[in-house]
């Protein structure tokens, strides 16, 4: 059962005796929840301790889900095992389909097993009518879990201990249909006809209990990362500002990015993603956000050249095609001493921007404070985010000089490129045509330029 309630500030509910699944509403509701899933021995609320509630600050829904595990058994009416459990988080998933665009599943050692095998019962419990590449459902961090199972945990008759090992068929099951109908990759499950169900996971440097090469394994490249912290601190965040956190805020807004270019989809849709109408394939727009310094200019331009050469798409300037064109990246670099000196007068403008241009509402936007003090700038307008509850929307990733900036921005560039792609490659041929026709009498493209895996 799913217990839901509106609140202003998050505050923690009670549970049903046998376990359930709180869900906190902003007003109004989020398009997004989050649902948070504790691992062996693990507490609902306490397993994560302020991690909900930063989340929360974000203007994004939260569920904490709760189940019974080791002797907390002896206190709920009904003792589920770990299957069983996952099979309910799946119906409480799918209960909430309606209500949400995005549902991501954040678990906790063993708890990223029960949310993996939750995203199984969900996949599989759809009806033909109701198969899509594209579900509400849409990806799992998972915090230290022993993805390839653990050998430590191999004792029968314990069903949390049997659900660890690392031959449990459950969990094997799973694993088989991830390789047959899952794309799991941020970079590839655009294209492909499977479920979209991008996977990712955070490693503690100094865990004892779940080393990197299990936690990280069959992660897809890119999408696997480390933590400094044992295996409880990694999901006890002392403040926002700490990196499970960002990770996680960052993580969530790229894969929306990659979601935003295909509508979801009901029963009266015609099949196939739409796309918005100022879209035209094989063409992506970047800005530069007004600023003079040259060195800055140079490497956004070295970045577009580069992206181009990768992935084989005319990456322009805002600047060199037609006003109606929406950029879809905005790139603002600022210097990190005038961010921690002059804090005032560039958090206002920043925050202008972002609230009050219609461009900037619907476009991808990167923050760089770029000079030697950037980890403390970038802290200081993550902050600033924060305030405006705004931070769930830009990229924030600092860089010491010019050559990093460059770099960086084709990080950027390449996230947003992949996502221009998959709208491109859902298009009908003669749609694809028509814009690409349309591009060109515009002068938008030269005849030179490579679009679609080479095609002149």
């Amino acid at each position: 059962m799913t217990n839901r309630e509106t609140q202003d500030q998050f505050q923690p509910l009670p549970f049903l005796l046998d376990g359930s699944l709180n869900v906190h509403q902003h007003r109004p509701s989020s398009n997004t929840l989050v649902v948070f899933v504790h691992g062996f021995l693990g507490d609902g609320y306490e397993t994560w301790g302020n991690f909900p509630k930063y989340i929360f600050d974000s203007r994004t829904d939260v569920g904490v889900f709760d189940y019974p595990t080791g002797s907390d058994r002896r206190k709920r009416i009904k003792t589920p095992t770990p299957e069983s459990s996952a099979r309910f988080l799946a119906q409480e998933i799918s209960s909430l389909d309606s209500t949400y665009k995005h549902i991501f599943l954040f678990g906790h050692s063993m708890g990223g097993l029960v949310a993996s095998l939750a995203a199984y019962n969900y996949f599989e419990g759809l009806t033909l009518n109701q198969q899509s590449a594209l579900r509400p459902l849409a990806g799992l961090l998972a915090f230290a879990s022993p993805l390839g199972g653990s050998v430590r945990f191999a004792i029968p008759g314990f069903s949390d201990l049997r659900f660890l090992a690392t031959g449990n068929r459950s969990l094997r099951k799973f694993r088989e249909y991830r390789n047959e109908k899952i794309d799991d990759e941020l970079s590839e499950y655009p294209n492909s006809k499977r479920y979209s169900f991008p996977i990712f996971s955070l490693s503690g440097m100094n865990d004892i209990w779940v080393k990197r090469t299990n936690s990280a394994l069959g992660i897809p490249k890119g999408q696997a990362e480390d933590c400094a912290g044992s295996h409880t601190e990694l999901v006890k965040p002392p403040s926002e500002a700490y990196k499970s956190v960002q990770w996680s805020i960052q993580t969530i807004a790229k894969i929306q990015l990659m979601r935003s270019r295909v509508r979801r989809p009901s029963a009266s849709d015609a099949p196939g993603p739409l796309i918005a109408p100022e879209f035209t394939p094989g063409v992506l727009v970047a800005r530069m956000w007004d600023t003079s310094e040259s060195t800055w200019v140079d490497a956004f331009t070295e970045a577009l050249i580069s992206t181009a050469e990768s992935y084989s798409l005319s990456v322009v300037d805002s600047r060199s095609v037609a006003p109606t064109m929406r950029p879809d990246l905005v790139i603002h670099a600022m210097h990190s001493l005038e961010v921690i000196d002059e804090p005032e007068r560039l958090q206002q403008e920043v925050l202008e921007q972002l609230t009050s241009n219609a461009d900037f509402l619907q476009t991808q936007v990167a923050l760089g404070p770029t000079g030697e003090d950037y980890s403390h700038a970038e802290t200081a307008v993550r902050g600033w985010l924060m305030e405006a509850h705004l931070h769930a929307r830009p990229w924030v990733e600092g860089v010491p000089n010019a050559i990093a900036l460059r770099d960086k921005i084709i990080d950027w560039l390449s996230v947003v490129a992949r996502a221009h792609m998959h709208t491109a490659s859902s298009l009908p041929e003669r749609r694809r045509a028509d814009a690409l026709d349309s591009a060109f009498e515009a002068g938008t493209l030269g005849a030179h330029d490579k679009l679609f895996g080479g095609a002149e």
